[in-house]
Protein backbone atom coordinates (compact mmCIF):
# COMPACT_ATOMS: atom_id res chain seq x y z
CA UNK A 1 0.00 0.00 0.00
CA UNK A 2 2.54 2.22 0.99
CA UNK A 3 4.50 1.96 -2.84
CA UNK A 4 1.54 2.37 -4.48
CA UNK A 5 1.04 5.85 -2.48
CA UNK A 6 4.89 6.95 -3.25
CA UNK A 7 4.03 5.46 -7.08
CA UNK A 8 1.20 8.22 -7.05
CA UNK A 9 3.12 10.75 -5.90
CA UNK A 10 5.85 10.35 -8.21
CA UNK A 11 3.83 10.33 -11.09
CA UNK A 12 1.76 13.83 -9.89
CA UNK A 13 5.54 15.33 -9.02
CA UNK A 14 6.39 14.77 -12.80
CA UNK A 15 2.86 15.70 -14.04
CA UNK A 16 3.30 19.03 -12.29
CA UNK A 17 6.72 19.32 -13.37
CA UNK A 18 5.29 19.35 -16.91
CA UNK A 19 2.38 21.17 -16.28
CA UNK A 20 4.81 24.04 -14.87
CA UNK A 21 6.64 23.79 -18.26
CA UNK A 22 3.84 24.12 -20.31
CA UNK A 23 1.66 26.43 -18.63
CA UNK A 24 4.24 28.50 -16.33
CA UNK A 25 1.60 31.87 -15.87
CA UNK A 26 -1.43 29.61 -15.82
CA UNK A 27 -0.49 27.59 -13.22
CA UNK A 28 0.77 30.31 -10.92
CA UNK A 29 -2.60 31.93 -11.16
CA UNK A 30 -4.47 28.88 -11.09
CA UNK A 31 -2.47 28.46 -7.63
CA UNK A 32 -2.75 31.89 -6.28
CA UNK A 33 -6.63 32.00 -7.17
CA UNK A 34 -7.63 28.92 -6.29
CA UNK A 35 -5.24 26.92 -4.39
CA UNK A 36 -4.14 29.55 -2.10
CA UNK A 37 -7.60 30.69 -0.20
CA UNK A 38 -8.62 26.66 -0.08
CA UNK A 39 -5.42 26.04 1.72
CA UNK A 40 -5.98 29.31 4.25
CA UNK A 41 -9.83 27.58 4.95
CA UNK A 42 -8.37 24.55 5.65
CA UNK A 43 -5.41 25.84 7.83
CA UNK A 44 -7.98 27.82 10.23
CA UNK A 45 -9.81 25.12 11.63
CA UNK A 46 -6.40 23.50 11.97
CA UNK A 47 -4.96 26.24 14.33
CA UNK A 48 -8.21 26.91 15.88
CA UNK A 49 -8.08 23.11 17.11
CA UNK A 50 -4.28 23.67 18.26
CA UNK A 51 -4.91 27.33 19.50
CA UNK A 52 -2.75 29.03 18.02
CA UNK A 53 -4.49 32.06 18.10
CA UNK A 54 -4.08 34.60 21.01
CA UNK A 55 -5.14 33.33 24.42
CA UNK A 56 -5.67 36.79 25.63
CA UNK A 57 -8.32 39.11 24.50
CA UNK A 58 -5.93 42.11 24.63
CA UNK A 59 -2.34 40.37 23.24
CA UNK A 60 -3.66 41.24 19.64
CA UNK A 61 -4.42 44.95 20.27
CA UNK A 62 -0.66 44.31 21.41
CA UNK A 63 0.23 42.67 17.95
CA UNK A 64 -1.43 44.83 16.05
CA UNK A 65 0.55 47.90 17.88
CA UNK A 66 3.52 46.40 17.15
CA UNK A 67 2.69 45.91 13.51
CA UNK A 68 1.56 49.01 12.84
CA UNK A 69 4.63 50.67 14.39
CA UNK A 70 6.94 48.68 11.73
CA UNK A 71 4.38 49.64 9.14
CA UNK A 72 5.52 53.43 10.01
CA UNK A 73 9.20 53.07 10.74
CA UNK A 74 9.07 51.47 6.97
CA UNK A 75 7.13 54.44 5.40
CA UNK A 76 9.34 56.90 6.75
CA UNK A 77 12.48 54.65 5.64
CA UNK A 78 10.63 55.29 2.29
CA UNK A 79 10.14 58.66 2.77
CA UNK A 80 13.65 59.68 3.35
CA UNK A 81 14.62 58.37 -0.01
CA UNK A 82 12.62 61.10 -1.43
CA UNK A 83 12.00 63.91 0.76
CA UNK A 84 15.52 63.36 2.90
CA UNK A 85 13.69 63.64 6.15
CA UNK A 86 15.97 61.74 8.35
CA UNK A 87 20.05 62.59 9.06
CA UNK A 88 21.87 60.03 7.24
CA UNK A 89 24.36 59.95 9.93
CA UNK A 90 22.21 59.19 12.71
CA UNK A 91 20.02 56.72 10.86
CA UNK A 92 20.76 52.68 12.35
CA UNK A 93 21.62 50.07 9.25
CA UNK A 94 17.78 48.17 9.47
CA UNK A 95 17.17 46.66 5.95
CA UNK A 96 13.91 47.15 5.10
CA UNK A 97 13.32 43.22 4.57
CA UNK A 98 14.01 42.72 8.00
CA UNK A 99 11.52 45.27 9.17
CA UNK A 100 9.33 43.46 6.47
CA UNK A 101 9.98 40.34 8.13
CA UNK A 102 9.28 41.77 11.87
CA UNK A 103 5.71 43.25 10.16
CA UNK A 104 4.83 39.74 9.39
CA UNK A 105 5.43 37.64 12.19
CA UNK A 106 4.00 40.79 14.67
CA UNK A 107 0.31 40.33 12.35
CA UNK A 108 0.37 37.09 12.47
Amino acid sequence: MNKNIDSINIVLMLFSFVAVLLFPFELFLFSYIILGPLHYMTELSWLKEREFFTSSSHLWKVLFAIGILIVAVIIILDLDHTLGLIDHSLQTEISKSKLLMALITAAF
